[in-house]
């Protein structure tokens, strides 16, 4: 479909439309006890349609892509929209507004998965192998499954608006769950790692080794004497503590009203030196996007810059009802009204290794599993289930579970120390952080 092509349809009397296009193919294959457990082989096509009524508008989706059913989908989505209360704040972006080139070299696409997906055949090798890998290690009694997975997803935006713009990109998985123990001490452990490349997959060897590794240290756990001490967040669950704070910043909760941070813009919320970045143009990015769902130009923008919240996360709704400009963060599925969300949302990693950031820590705790989610969104009160390592003198020792941390985000962010390990395997992506005066709440 073209703008032109819109225009000249444009359903039912509407003011203005544009339509969403979304092809995705996807094949996975788990392993288990080296037999195939599961094969999954799908492709789906939807389109969105959305329409404006001077200031309604509404949304539907297809994935019958027949003459008929895009007819009956326009006839429907025109008659919800008019049925729709007015919303002053309700626009689609302008012609001069719109995103003019994106073509942005942002390596989403792998050639590898071109042609919708790496052979079946191969996946299931891959899985065999981290799954034997693993159950050979040291400690390990059993396997929990591993997997293999590879997609492929299209993109295109048209709208009446004269913007126009598609791409393209892949994605690859790969993940086991081990083991560990026997009897009433079994503990498991994961291994998961996910890149747009091929080439940037870590190995079946590393995979295996992080999942055992995982598993082996939570042998013999125990609580620990509750106390206030220092919490160190092992980086591959560092990440929620940025997920707080993509949420508290989303234009959504700042019009609703529900974020602790609601009135700390331009206020120093984290320490020195702490910049956050959210980068939709991150090359290899897992959520990288030349334009965001609204035809809008996409930037890096620093949200939390030498400890200062600089921004929102907005869409062109929330930034009206902000009297703001929409930052290009709208997101959107083929179904739903565009949203503000963050992309590639990651903290700049500092300048102090996680294993020197653990030898300064004289008695605490090292957190490498989270449970739970008692965070409020509102106040910031943070509390959660955990299990790690025991810090003594500097070193991990004892294997630490049934603990509860607890906490304020505020408090948190501003006594928090970022180790210098970021690595961009998690579209919210975070180094090995060290947080002080933490709650822990043990025996």
């Amino acid at each position: 479909v073209t703008t032109k092509e819109l225009n000249d349809r444009m359903p039912h009397g509407a003011d203005a439309a544009d339509v969403l296009y979304i092809n995705h193919t996807n094949t996975d294959v788990r392993i288990l006890n080296d037999k195939p457990e599961a094969f999954e082989s799908a492709q789906s096509d939807a389109i969105g349609l959305r329409v404006f009524f001077d200031q309604q508008q509404s949304v539907g989706r297809t994935s019958q892509l027949t003459p008929h059913s895009i007819s009956n989908l326009a006839e429907q989505v025109c008659g919800m929209a008019k049925a729709t209360p007015k919303n002053p704040h309700v626009r689609m972006a302008t012609q001069e507004e719109v995103q003019k080139n994106h073509e942005k070299l942002l390596e989403k696409i792998d050639i590898s998965c071109s042609s919708g997906g790496i052979d079946a055949e191969k996946l299931q090798d891959q899985a065999l192998k981290i799954e034997t890998l693993g159950r050979d290690l040291p400690k390990i009694s059993k396997s929990g499954g591993a997997w293999s997975s590879c997609s492929k997803s299209a993109v295109q935006l048209v709208g009446s608006n004269g913007f126009s713009g598609e791409y393209q990109s892949t994605i690859f998985s790969k993940g086991l769950e081990l083991i560990a123990g026997h009897g009433n001490d079994m503990v498991t452990g994961w291994g998961y790692e996910s890149r747009r490349h091929l080439e940037d997959m870590p190995t079946e060897e590393s995979i295996a080794a992080e999942a055992g590794k995982k598993a082996v240290a939570k042998l013999g756990g125990k609580p620990i004497p509750s106390a206030a001490m220092p919490v160190v967040f092992d980086r591959q669950i560092a990440n929620s503590l940025l997920g707080h704070l993509a949420g508290a910043v989303n234009g959504q909760s700042i019009v609703r009203g529900t974020s602790f941070l609601q009135n700390k813009l331009n206020e120093a919320v984290f320490s020195d030196g702490i910049t956050i970045v959210d980068d939709p143009l991150l090359a290899r990015g897992l959520s990288s996007k030349p334009f965001d769902a609204e035809g809008l130009p996409v930037a890096k923008r620093a949200v939390i810059e030498n400890g200062i919240l600089k921004t929102w996360l907005l869409d062109i709704t929330t930034a009206n009802q902000l009297n703001l400009t929409s930052t290009g963060s709208a997101s959107r599925g083929a179904g739903s009204l565009p949203s503000p969300s963050s992309s590639n949302f990651y903290m700049a990693a500092g300048a102090t290794s996680p294993a020197d950031l653990i030898k300064g820590v004289t008695y605490g705790l090292y957190v490498t599993s989270l449970m739970g989610n008692a965070v409020n969104p509102l106040t910031g009160d943070y509390s959660r289930g955990a299990e790690g390592r025991l810090i003594e003198n500097g070193e991990l020792t004892n294997a630490v579970v049934n603990v509860t941390i607890a906490g304020n985000l505020l408090d948190m962010y501003k006594n928090m120390t970022p180790a210098n390990d970021l690595i961009h395997d998690r579209s919210t992506a975070c180094p090995t952080l060290l947080v002080e005066g933490m709650t822990v709440a043990g025996t």
